[in-house]
């Protein structure tokens, strides 16, 4: 099994830290999620879907406990953005998928939700594409087919704090 990356571990620990009742992403929803973002066909700047991360929208009161702890963890996010960003343009991106370690299953569900997470962002946009590229449309479709035929999605299954990815 690959080495987690330290970076990794500590946004794992400090996204795990905020509320329960927060629906905050794991890493590998997170993951999906930046992934998605990053290749939108439109820009999505940070204040539209950072909240989203700790499970808020803009209306909702913050989730943090004071402003060092949400300084942290928009830096860690913003980090793995990052490498995100830089992994994808140099060909060299690889999806964080968490692993149920009671049954050795990759979770690949969590960072197809976070994906699609991000698609809803700008729907239309990726409607568009979807419409004009068939080969995109199949890739999508096959994603979320697979995903939602899946029972028990979402936290049902162990992975908060597993530390296996």
């Amino acid at each position: 099994m690959p080495t987690i990356p330290r970076r990794l571990t500590l946004l794992e620990t400090k996204l795990a830290s905020l509320p329960a009742d927060s629906d905050t992403m794991l890493v590998s929803e997170l993951d999906g999620f930046v992934a998605g973002i990053l290749v939108c066909p439109d820009l999505i700047l940070p204040s539209e879907w950072l909240p989203l991360v700790w499970g808020t929208d803009e209306d909702e009161a913050p989730v943090f406990e004071n402003a060092q702890q949400a300084e942290q963890l928009v830096k860690l996010v913003m980090e793995h953005y990052n490498v995100t960003a830089h992994d994808l343009q140099a060909g060299r991106y690889a999806p964080v998928f968490e692993v149920d370690t009671r049954h050795d299953e990759v979770l690949w569900e969590l960072w197809i939700e976070g994906f699609e997470a991000a698609m809803q962002l700008r729907s239309d946009s990726w409607a568009a594409i979807l419409r004009g590229c068939e080969a995109a449309r199949v890739a999508l479709s096959g994603a979320g087919h697979a995903h939602r035929s899946r029972p028990g999605r979402k936290h049902s299954d162990g992975a908060r704090g597993s530390g296996a990815y």
